[in-house]
């Protein structure tokens, strides 16, 4: 009666109690007819629908007899099973231990089967056990309990091995070197991301169990705070690292000084930077030390710099100079290689043992090897022009030597003053700049590669008139 009416109610000492009132009366004859007199042992030995009753009922005894609420058979399917997720198991571990492939995105996918294969072939052997053998009792809550544990463990698990295929699959594009900072930046991000998936699953697989997490996670707090002042150096390192990404400073393959050695960038890590010496050393500098470290990045140049001082011996006369200046200013103006602002020839002073010019020019080039071509031919030029005005580079001496000393070239001395003459009278000087109709007339005269070389194209040579 009253708003319950129809239901059955039982206190929890009876519910506690039902299992042994069964076991006192589960031997007297039913008051009525039942439809089913045998029910326990129905439940205990039969199966799903993938195993008929005639089958059953064709086993032995032995095999019907209750072993622990479970009829034997269910014991030997139940081995079956396990041996069948066995092997399951082990194939996908040699797969995801497959060492043929040097494919960073193909290593990744491989580890990565292992608790995919998990995740799939657990809930499969799980219904399986309870569904097909119906095992039930204690026996068919263990394998509950256990299918549970075991399915948010791969859960995880797949969460932290996804982490570096989805990285590697980013990496893979031809925009992002392997060993790049960027890519190594994805690595960790998407690593992290992993730890954040599998801590979520294994909170949500604890509560499912029954386990209090807060109290563990609150216990850990502590001995997190102690591991993270024991891997100072490695969050040190970790952000010197981000710094490097932000910043970018310098990239893999470029060529650059660090401190007081120079080298080559060959991978760009979290933790620490690999640069190869140009001895062929190959240096790791923690990303913490690198970041204080003063960066010269001679890669990134858009062009390269000659700047050298030509010492002129004092018997050179003005005349000379000026005839000198004006070679080498033409020189660097029709040179094509050389930009025109700024290039510039000056006498910048008197040294201890000569008549200084300063020569200032940017090259137009970003490789080592054809600046050093270029820088080389332009100081044979400055040679060439010197010896052509009559003059000869000084050379500093602490010795004392008696000798007969070579005098300038006479000719050549009155050939060049002559010269300085006709282009004042001329009103052509080109003191202290060239006019825009001579600078006009001059660039891009010289022939370079110079004419005979393996470089120069067919016909090519200087212009009349021009030094070639």
């Amino acid at each position: 009666s009253g708003p319950q009416r129809g239901q059955f109610l039982f206190s929890t000492d009876t519910v506690a109690s039902a299992i042994e009132d069964y076991s006192r009366v589960r031997g007297y004859a039913y008051l009525r007819p039942v439809p089913l007199e045998n029910i326990h042992e129905i439940v205990i030995t039969s199966g799903g629908w993938m195993v008929p009753p005639a089958w059953i009922e064709a086993m032995p005894a032995a095999l019907r007899t209750p072993l622990a609420d479970q009829a034997g058979w269910k014991w030997i399917g139940l081995a079956l099973i396990l041996a069948l997720l066995a092997l399951v198991l082990s194939l996908a571990y040699r797969l995801s231990h497959l060492g043929g492939s040097r494919h960073a995105f193909l290593k990744a996918l491989a580890q990565f089967s292992m608790p995919a294969t998990i995740l799939v072939a657990t809930p499969v052997a799980a219904y399986l056990a309870l569904a097909q053998l119906n095992v039930i009792g204690d026996v068919g809550d263990a394998v509950e309990i256990a299918t549970t544990a075991i399915m948010f463990l791969a859960g995880a698990w797949m969460s932290w091995r996804l982490a570096p295929v989805v990285a590697e699959a980013i990496i893979a594009s031809p925009g992002i070197a392997a060993e790049s900072i960027d890519a190594h930046l994805i690595r960790v991000s998407a690593r992290l991301l992993g730890i954040v998936g599998s801590a979520t699953l294994l909170t949500l697989g604890a509560n499912r169990l029954g386990i209090p997490v807060y109290g563990i996670v609150a216990g850990l707090g502590v001995g997190g705070l102690a591991i993270a002042l024991a891997a100072q150096p490695t969050i040190e390192n970790l952000i010197g690292g981000l710094n490097l990404f932000a910043d970018k400073p310098i990239r893999v393959g470029d060529f650059c000084k660090y401190g007081d050695a120079v080298g080559t960038v060959e991978a760009i890590g979290i933790r620490s930077t690999r640069i190869r010496g140009i001895d062929r050393t190959l240096t790791s500098i923690p990303n913490a030390a690198l970041a204080k470290m003063p960066i010269v990045n001679f890669t990134r140049r858009d062009q390269m710099l000659i700047q050298a001082v030509i010492g002129l011996r004092y018997e050179t006369t003005p005349e000379q100079l000026r005839y000198i200046l004006i070679k080498l200013r033409e020189m660097l103006l029709g040179h094509p290689r050389v930009h025109p602002d700024p290039a510039r020839a000056r006498f910048i002073g008197f040294g201890a043992s000569s008549l200084d010019i300063q020569v200032f020019a940017y090259v137009m080039s970003r490789d080592w090897g054809e600046f050093l071509g270029i820088r080389e031919d332009i100081l044979l030029r400055v040679m060439d022009i010197v010896e052509e005005g009559g003059a000869a580079i000084a050379f500093p001496s602490q010795t004392l030597y008696l000798g007969r000393d070579q005098a300038p070239d006479g000719d050549k001395v009155e050939a060049a003053e002559a010269r300085v003459r006709a282009w004042r009278e001329a009103g052509a000087l080109s003191f202290p700049n060239f006019s825009q109709e001579q600078a006009s007339k001059i660039r891009g005269s010289i022939a370079y590669p110079p004419p005979g070389s393996t470089e120069a194209p067919p016909g090519s040579g200087p212009k009349p008139g021009s030094t070639s």
